[in-house]
């Protein structure tokens, strides 16, 4: 819902912007609105809640057709009604193998960084730790079977950790696509501006 009503709210609003404004301009006002989504979600943690989830769904429904459709139409400025229709048809095709290369990166990525910050937690929690003992007897304390209590407090203390390393991957997963839009748009100012197709 947070990322379909806010789009249905700016559509209607597209055709007067784009008549008065540069579109590159809007593509990069759309462009922000992902970036602060994603260095939102850059803070990720497993104790966020729906709540603190709405607020990013909400930028990257107002960034999308602001993004989108200027795009679409600065792709296909001042083409003939034939080459239109081609350059169309190239354009979604870019966009889906774009979108399929870039989930497997990132999902790569997500996976590599997992095991990264696993490894960095099970650096800090070691037997002797304090906090480790302290925890470990928490758990142990709600099982009466010591050798029981032993085996699942070691498998929910591995668990927490696959789990918070899980949520800070895809925390940088946010934080390296964020970036990565940041810099492409440089790459609005190589956009070729037609303004006679702006004023239909």
């Amino acid at each position: 819902m947070w990322s379909g009503l806010p789009q249905l709210l700016v559509f209607p609003l597209l055709p007067p912007l784009m008549r008065r404004l540069d579109p590159r301009l809007l593509i990069a006002i759309g462009t922000g609105f992902f970036i602060a989504r994603c260095w939102i979600d850059d803070g990720l943690s497993h104790d966020v809640g729906r709540d603190q989830l709405i607020l990013p769904q909400v930028l990257r429904a107002l960034g999308q057709p602001l993004f989108v459709v200027p795009l679409s139409q600065l792709a296909t400025a001042g083409l003939s009604p034939r080459d239109t229709v081609d350059a169309s048809a190239l354009m979604n095709m870019t966009r889906n193998l774009g979108g399929s290369v870039g989930i497997a990166v990132l999902s790569a990525m997500v996976a590599r960084r997992e095991h990264w910050h696993v490894s960095v937690i099970a650096e800090t929690v070691t037997h002797n730790a304090l906090r480790t003992q302290k925890h470990l007897a928490g758990f142990a304390a709600r099982i009466a079977d010591p050798a029981l209590a032993q085996d699942r407090t070691v498998a929910a203390l591995a668990a927490q950790m696959r789990r918070d390393a899980l949520v800070m991957a895809y925390a940088d997963g946010f934080w390296f696509v964020g970036v990565g839009l940041a810099l492409s748009l440089a790459l609005i100012l190589f956009l070729r501006w037609a303004p006679a197709a702006t004023t239909a």
